[in-house]
């Protein structure tokens, strides 16, 4: 399948962790700040530009330094071996990689599973953070969540030949249109998705995040055990008709259980939040952050 091109211009550069590369886009000047993606995503989606607005990285580019990366595993970072990786395995990774470009401290602002890694850098290096922002998080509690598309592909031999054979099958026929649903009520970014369906489709990204799920309900309770451990500012950022990460299930809870966190409900918002509202997004952030 043909990749579509980038929807707006990137200029990115491919950092080495592990002597492995991950694709990076860093941009403007003044405290460190690190936005981390979710599953069946990457790092455009911090670059997307609704008409009018400004991406992400871009409007938070005016009173931070701004990291944006492919986590292992998606976009453009691959990833050595085949076993899954846990939101612990990420974070100790986002440690090594923010150490090699010299960015310390940094708030860390994850959406969907990157708010789920967020937490969990958190959770492992508290003196390393100034603070966290978990938008649309995944942080209680996988039964409330979807159910992720073609879960055989986790299994052996059998899902080595469905990622090369039903997979792409799959995210050419339905990609776009699963992917969509997400967004609701709200209108899906199109030709924003379709690149990036196209990205998550290919037969090493879709295995990876199979595997990092199937590794996710156990983390997920080791983090809720641990959340009162958190005494750093974290805001807690939610659309308030997400149909991914109900606000109910996922952001109250987490909220809840939290020692000093923000809570932010946005009306009328599904779960594209930093995608369809980077203006809003980064308005909330500079509100919380000031």
């Amino acid at each position: 399948m043909s990749l579509p091109p980038p929807v707006q211009p990137l200029t990115t550069f491919a950092a080495e962790v592990e002597g492995r590369p991950v694709r990076c886009l860093r941009q403007g000047q003044g405290p460190a700040l690190v936005l981390i993606h979710g599953v069946f995503a990457n790092l455009e989606d911090f670059v997307h530009a609704p008409a009018g607005q400004t991406g992400l990285v871009e409007a938070l580019a005016k009173r931070f330094e701004v990291l944006a990366y492919d986590r292992p595993g998606a976009g453009f970072s691959p990833r050595a071996g085949c076993r899954g990786w846990t939101p612990f395995d990420y974070a100790h990774h986002l440690h090594r990689l923010l150490a090699q470009l010299g960015l310390r401290n940094p708030v860390v602002v994850g959406h969907s599973y990157g708010a789920t890694v967020a937490l969990a850098y958190a959770l492992e290096f508290p003196q390393a953070t100034a603070a966290v922002a978990a938008l649309s998080p995944v942080a209680c509690d996988m039964k409330s969540l979807p159910k992720i598309p073609l879960p055989g592909v986790v299994l052996p031999v059998l899902g080595d030949l469905m990622v090369w054979t039903v997979v792409p099958l799959y995210v050419r026929l339905w990609g776009v249109q699963a992917a969509g649903i997400a967004f609701a009520p709200e209108a899906p970014p199109l030709r924003h998705l379709k690149r990036s369906v196209r990205l998550a489709g290919r037969p090493s990204n879709f295995h990876a995040v199979q595997r990092d799920l199937k590794l996710l309900p156990a983390a997920l309770t080791n983090m809720m055990s641990r959340y009162h451990e958190l005494h750093l500012p974290v805001l807690v950022g939610t659309g308030e008709k997400d149909p991914v990460c109900r606000p109910d299930t996922q952001a109250r809870p987490l909220q809840q259980r939290l020692a000093d966190a923000k809570l932010v409900i946005w009306p009328g918002w599904g779960h594209g939040v930093p995608v369809l509202h980077p203006t809003e997004t980064a308005e909330a952030l500079f509100q919380f952050l000031r």
